[in-house]
């Protein structure tokens, strides 16, 4: 890890390994999880389930409690408020999926 507070929740060994975190409040909440990569200023910094996400961008997947498999590229990409497990996605662009509203909004006008 590196960057202030990047993966410094604390864990009990063996239920955190093999993460990389750069940038500060990177990770900074996991308790259980393997194989993440978070670079950026408040990277996954609220997850603390998860396994093999890959977050760059600052706040890229910023506000997400429980990930699996993710990949998220950009500025705020998938960083709205949600505690729902999320797994299996790629969220690319700045601020895709940034919030719920505007997904909404564009199934709405689609439809």
């Amino acid at each position: 890890s590196l960057g202030r507070y990047a993966l410094s929740s604390p864990h009990n060994p063996g239920e955190v390994n093999k993460n990389i975190a750069m940038g500060n409040s990177s990770l900074l909440h996991l308790q259980d999880g393997d194989h993440n990569k978070a670079i950026g200023e408040h990277t996954l910094n609220t997850l603390s389930i998860g396994s093999a996400n890959i977050a760059i961008g600052y706040s890229a997947g910023a506000n997400k409690q429980f990930l699996d498999t993710n990949t998220i590229i950009g500025h705020l990409a998938y960083s709205a408020t949600s505690s729902i497990h999320s797994s299996n996605n790629v969220v690319f662009g700045h601020q895709a999926l940034y919030s719920y509203w505007g997904l909404f909004w564009i199934l709405f006008c689609f439809r």
